[in-house]
């Protein structure tokens, strides 16, 4: 195939952005995909002001609210009574509130308007097997999984935004640090038939954590802590914990296949190797409890994109890309930080839950900490990391 300047691996929201934001730069690139089809499943579901900022900048961010359910509140409760609440009403600019969406409206989105530039090239159904780097570029292994083909293309970088499950983190030699946190989840989205409305509903009991979202057409996600394993996974176990730490019963509610999950956290100890670079899950996870990962991704993508053009108008590649590693790396930390953090508080039982209902009742669900926590649940408070003198559009080719 002939030569495409910049070739991406994996179509998730990190990719997909990418190579919008690249295609608006005329900056030609392929965009491989081992899937044949969006993804049925929801998946993350919080969009946050600075990522519809960024989807604004490309003229898709009203479709997709369009699409979705604005959350502007958010209730937390001991499971017997509210403790407190918090709100986006107040936020500045033009989103005071977190979207709730489906990932594969995300995507799809994304995926349309790859249709309108030129400049990209979308593979689906075709697995990346490996890369060669050599002094101008990289050559990249492909098989396209319908026939069986495998064949090579050339291009200039390389960029890994294949997920948590990395292969170009895996074949490019990178290096990475791993923990899986000692907690587990069931979830599921069910009709909804609560009067809960466009709320979030997070319940902190003595027993577990139970977790509630709006959806668009009438669904509601419900994540709830587990100690039971993936083999114990079952519908009847999510609605019983539900049923006793909310008094919701879910039972008659039709529902999604039920999945189970353990959080994990994963950094890469550099995040380019020669002409290969990688964004979003490929080059740090976090723990998916408040909804930042796919969201610090979508960020990765937009500082990616800078660092692609100006190196491509002459800049030190070096040197373009262990800035980013340095503001992103540093964005993922905080991020990933307070997720963690979250987690570790929403999942305290016995004695310390108790003790944390007192501390969120008394303290932070009160003035002046509840005036800071919708900036903080929102991401606004997280680096951005954007290239000094860069607005979110990419400038033209």
């Amino acid at each position: 195939m002939g030569e495409q300047r910049v070739t991406i691996i994996g179509a998730g929201p990190t990719g997909l952005m990418l190579a919008n934001l690249l295609g608006d730069a005329n900056v030609p690139c392929m965009l491989v995909e081992r899937r044949s089809e969006l993804p049925v499943e929801s998946r993350a579901i919080g969009v946050t002001p600075p990522s519809l900022d960024l989807l604004e900048s490309l003229g898709v961010a009203d479709m997709l609210i369009a699409r979705g359910v604005p959350v502007q509140d958010a209730v937390i409760s001991d499971g017997r009574s509210p403790l407190g609440s918090i709100t986006f009403r107040n936020l500045a600019g033009p989103y005071p509130f977190i979207l709730s969406v489906p990932q594969r409206e995300t995507m799809k989105l994304l995926e349309d308007r790859l249709h309108g530039l030129n400049s990209v090239h979308h593979m689906d159904g075709t697995e990346f097997l490996g890369v060669a780097v050599g002094s101008d570029g990289v050559r990249v292994r492909l098989r396209n999984l319908g026939t069986g083909e495998e064949y090579q293309t050339d291009g200039t970088l390389l960029i890994g935004c294949d997920g948590n499950r990395s292969t170009v983190r895996s074949v490019g030699g990178f290096r990475w640090k791993q923990k899986r946190y000692d907690v587990s989840f069931y979830m599921a989205d069910f009709e909804d038939h609560s009067d809960m409305g466009s709320d979030a509903v997070l319940f902190f009991t003595a027993d577990g954590a139970v977790e509630s979202f709006p959806l668009p057409g009438g669904l509601r996600r419900w994540i709830a802590q587990t100690s039971t394993g993936s083999d114990g996974l079952s519908r009847a176990h999510l609605v019983d914990c539900v049923r006793r730490r909310t008094g919701t019963d879910l039972s008659r509610a039709d529902s999604t296949d039920i999945s189970w999950w353990q959080p994990e956290r994963l950094r890469c100890c550099r995040l380019q190797r020669g002409p290969v670079l990688l964004c979003g899950d490929a080059a740090h996870v976090m723990s998916p409890i408040g909804g930042q990962g796919m969201n610090t991704g979508l960020a990765d993508a937009e500082f990616a994109a800078h660092v692609i053009a100006r190196h491509l108008d002459g800049g030190s590649w070096d040197n373009l890309c262990a800035g980013y590693a340095r503001r992103r790396q540093r964005a993922f930390k905080a991020a990933a930080d307070r997720a963690a953090l979250g987690m570790w508080l929403g999942t305290r039982t016995g004695l310390a839950g108790q003790l944390r209902s007192l501390f969120l009742k008394h303290f932070l669900l009160r003035k002046p900490c509840a005036n800071a926590l919708p900036r903080h649940f929102a991401m606004l408070t997280i680096p951005h990391g954007r290239l000094p003198g860069r607005s979110a559009r990419m400038p033209d080719g």
